[in-house]
């Protein structure tokens, strides 16, 4: 990886049952947060907030967060199982945000030099990235191969060669 794309990605990928899920790497949250959307599809039990599990939460942009309770969220990071309490919000722009709770718990490294997450003693490390959405797709009309922490420097110059060969 070349220093232009070192510490530009804030997401890691995640597995739940079958799904992957772009994980949001946020130290500046308190608690671990997964969105409502998220925790329905995955039918997960949601238990209400009570005075003792309440904490008010705002987002980055100030705005209050509406969480509608807290449930018990596993997931699998390289084959290893991490088990998290987590709040639940309706209003989440992210389906997971990995906060400070579960950082401190893993004994998490955040290496924004390198671009590399690791938790455990570094038991386990993977690259940190963008989010992955369609916003970052290129669709192509052949098959391409595309080195690991391939980088586009020039988006119209790649897909112009890409499409164009």
């Amino acid at each position: 990886m070349d220093n232009s794309s070192r510490g530009l990605g804030n997401y890691i990928t995640v597995k739940c049952g079958k799904r992957n899920i772009d994980a949001l790497v946020d130290s500046g949250a308190v608690v671990s947060i997964i969105s409502s959307d998220l925790a329905r599809s995955l039918k997960l039990r949601i238990k209400p907030i009570t005075k003792q599990t309440y904490i008010p939460l705002v987002s980055a942009n100030g705005s209050q967060m509406n969480i509608i309770g807290i449930t018990e969220f596993h997931f699998l990071l390289e084959g290893i199982i991490i088990h998290q309490t987590v709040r639940v919000c309706a209003n989440l722009g992210q389906p997971f945000i990995i906060g400070s709770d579960l950082l401190y718990e893993q004994g998490a490294v955040i290496d924004l030099n390198q671009g590399l997450f690791s938790i455990q003693d570094d038991l386990i490390k993977v690259p940190l990235h963008t989010k992955n959405d369609l916003l970052n797709c290129v669709t192509t009309t052949k098959r391409i191969a595309i080195p690991p922490f391939g980088q586009m420097d020039s988006y119209r110059w790649t897909v112009y060669n890409v499409l164009s060969n």
